[in-house]
C-alpha cells in the first residue's frame, strides 16, 4: 500500500514495526515528525546554521 516515491529501496529506518499502524496513525506520526524537523531548521536558521 506504501510507496518508496522512487526512493532507494535501501531505506534507513530509526524505529522498526512488525506491522505498519493504522494510516491515521501513520499520518499523524509523520506529521509530528515533519514539525519537529521544521522546528529544528528554523532554530538552526536563528543560530547562524545553513
Amino acid at each position: 500500500e506504501y510507496a518508496l516515491c522512487g526512493m532507494s529501496n535501501k531505506i534507513f529506518a530509526s524505529k522498526y514495526r512488525l506491522q505498519l499502524p493504522d494510516p491515521e496513525v501513520l499520518k499523524s506520526e509523520i506529521e509530528h515528525e515533519r514539525q519537529r524537523l521544521l522546528e529544528m531548521k528554523i532554530v538552526e536558521k536563528d543560530q547562524g546554521g545553513d
